[in-house]
């Protein structure tokens, strides 16, 4: 009896031990899941951060593209600017650099240590060799699969901010054209409406004096054709429509070859084509261009809405990117902005 619980005892000794061992032996590994919890609640919290900061440049950034000069915005926007965002807090920071306004934001989460984490926004200014880069930009969603072919880039729902064009004032008013003859126009004016039927209506700057042709137009029907000539550059205004209906026409490509043009519209105006051809820009970043299928253009387009005949999102036509010399400006006082993150 004496042996057995003498055993026992030595057995008890044995469990103690062993459990002791494995004790000591399990403290690292129990050491190890409370690390590895806290490195995994830790990156959270740095992502977390990471969009907090974002959210504060995006925030800024919306701001000054919305404003009517963003650099002038800009130049106020002194010091560190502060607010929240899910559950973490941003600071941000707004200064004017050579390539435009440079937004630095820095986020903040509270937990096991204190995490920041810092994002970056350039507003870079586009330049004007850059402004019509695409073959076609579009400030709004666009179904490309109703564009029949696309040499060049296109780009919908994009970061750019394109101002709207301003129109010129103080030039001669001339009325409206709307009978059936051919049109010539050799000097800058202003015009209610400008439809010749099937006539060709000719912009020929020969002889201008000033260094461009400038038109105001409210309504411009060239169904007959849009022939320019000379070497100087063309700058159509549009109050309301450009609409060219005649799969046979050419617009700005006549004996002398494609010349400088360039189409601006008024916000909410249309640029309505189905013509065999189309030379030129069309800067309408508040205005819808419509193309039908018929429609070949060369150049570069910017619109806030593109469709297709039928109201179709997308344009169904052929658009080529080309660069057209001497073409190509916004018409705006305003700079262009694109947004890039840093």
């Amino acid at each position: 009896m004496k042996q057995y619980q003498h055993e026992q005892g030595a057995a008890l000794v044995i469990v103690v031990m062993v459990l002791f061992v494995l004790g000591i032996l399990s403290i690292p590994f129990i050491s190890m899941g409370t690390q590895s919890h806290n490195d995994a609640v830790k990156a959270v919290q740095k992502q977390q951060a990471h969009y907090t900061a974002l959210a504060g440049a995006d925030a800024v950034a919306g701001t000054l593209m919305a404003a009517a000069d963003p650099e002038i915005l800009a130049g106020t926007m002194s010091g560190i600017g502060t607010g929240t965002f899910a559950g973490g807090s941003f600071q941000v920071q707004v200064q004017v650099v050579a390539e435009g306004i440079q937004i630095d934001a820095t986020g903040f989460v509270p937990g096991i240590s204190d995490v920041r984490e810092h994002a970056g926004i350039l507003l870079r200014k586009v330049t004007a060799s850059d402004l019509y880069q695409y073959a076609l930009y579009v400030t709004s969603p666009l179904d490309v699969s109703h564009l029949t072919y696309t040499e060049g880039e296109v780009v919908s729902n994009g970061a750019i901010r394109y101002p709207t064009p301003v129109f010129p004032t103080g030039l001669a008013y001339h009325g409206d054209i709307t009978a059936n003859a051919a049109v010539l126009i050799t000097a800058s004016g202003a015009y209610g409406t400008i439809s010749p039927g099937n006539k060709t209506i000719t912009l020929d700057t020969s002889s201008l004096a000033d260094d461009a042709l400038t038109l105001v137009v409210d309504d411009f029907v060239p169904a007959g054709g849009l022939v320019l000539k000379g070497d100087k550059p063309v700058r159509l205004f549009i109050g309301h429509s450009f609409s060219a209906q005649n799969a046979s026409a050419d617009l700005n490509n006549g004996d002398e070859g494609v010349k400088p043009f360039t189409v601006l519209l008024a916000d909410g105006a249309t640029f309505d084509i189905k013509s065999k051809t189309f030379y030129g820009y069309v800067y309408a970043p508040g205005g819808t261009v419509v193309l039908d299928s018929n429609t070949t253009v060369w150049g570069a387009m910017i619109a806030g809405t593109a469709i297709g005949s039928g109201g179709t999102n997308g344009p169904k036509a052929d658009i080529h990117w080309q660069a057209i010399p001497g073409a190509g400006d916004s018409g705006s006082e305003g700079a262009v902005y694109e947004k890039v993150y840093r």
